[in-house]
């Protein structure tokens, strides 16, 4: 995702804006794909030791519930207007 995203800010600075454009949307649509697995891997124990604690498990709640907030506001952007690259989709 931080690739395709350096390669389409590197593509708009020489000026190839359609290029750089169509990287720039990838970009988003692997960065939703990231926030996917970073959904599925949120730990609920403590790092140092390896116990489940009452504080661990709060830290997991609000990170799981940061990373769907987050998620779901992409999958939101997607769907009205394909992050600002296929307005197309806001007329449906």
């Amino acid at each position: 995702m931080r690739a395709t995203h350096q390669l389409s800010v590197d593509l708009h600075d020489q000026g190839l804006t359609t290029d750089a454009s169509r990287f720039a949307y990838r970009a988003k649509v692997l960065e939703r794909i990231v926030r996917w697995y970073e959904l599925c891997t949120v730990t609920w124990h403590d790092p140092k030791n390896e116990q489940i604690t009452v504080r661990s498990v709060w830290q997991g709640l609000a990170r799981l519930f940061s990373i769907l907030l987050s998620w779901l506001f992409s999958w939101f952007l997607f769907l009205i207007a394909g992050y600002g690259y296929r307005l197309r989709y806001c007329l449906g």
